[in-house]
């Protein structure tokens, strides 16, 4: 049936990612990036100039790691409070499915972005503050603008063609939806 080979599918990318993970992420402690600085490791450094990029990375995960868990987090909201779903989902054109995705998709990705905003601020800010950031916020932001009209222009385009497939083929149609959500 389509749901068994749904929870197939889902077990075997479950499983590749896991192999891939073991395969690829550094899991020697001195590489890990919660690894504490090893001196001799780093003897191109000067005893200031790890201070400094340690109290760079401390300063930055949290900003960055904000950035990147409110979208998923904010996405996540919106679908499971059932008026704000229901709002989301009526946006569009109506008797027009592929242009009511496509406007559904683009608002919701617009939404996640905005929500990470601040955060990434944050975080130019640390990267300002450590002498990381040499360009005027106007470039900045604008940098920002630019990835995040790429993000909703491609991933709306994406979910509505992964949209169009499920309904012209049901059956088959959710690894459009898995391969787009990749």
């Amino acid at each position: 049936t389509s749901s068994r080979a749904a929870a197939l599918t889902a077990v075997a990318l479950a499983a590749a990612t896991l192999v891939v993970a073991v395969a690829v992420l550094p899991w020697d402690a001195s590489v890990a990036p919660w690894a504490a600085l090893d001196l001799p490791t780093v003897s191109a450094f000067n005893s200031d100039q790890i201070d400094a990029i340690d109290a760079y990375a401390s300063a930055v995960w949290l900003p960055s790691t904000l950035a990147l868990v409110v979208g998923p987090a904010v996405a996540l909201l919106i679908f499971l409070i059932p008026l704000t779903r229901r709002r989301v989902a009526a946006l569009g054109p109506q008797g027009r499915p592929f242009l009511s995705d496509l406007t559904t998709a683009v608002v919701l990705l617009l939404i996640v972005r905005l929500a990470s905003l601040p955060f990434w601020f944050w975080a130019a800010a640390v990267r300002r503050d450590a002498g990381l950031l040499l360009a005027p916020w106007s470039t900045e932001f604008g940098r920002w603008y630019a990835e995040t009209a790429l993000y909703v222009a491609v991933g709306g385009l994406a979910a509505s063609v992964a949209m169009a497939v499920l309904r012209r083929r049901p059956r088959r149609g959710w690894i459009a939806l898995v391969v787009t959500g990749m």
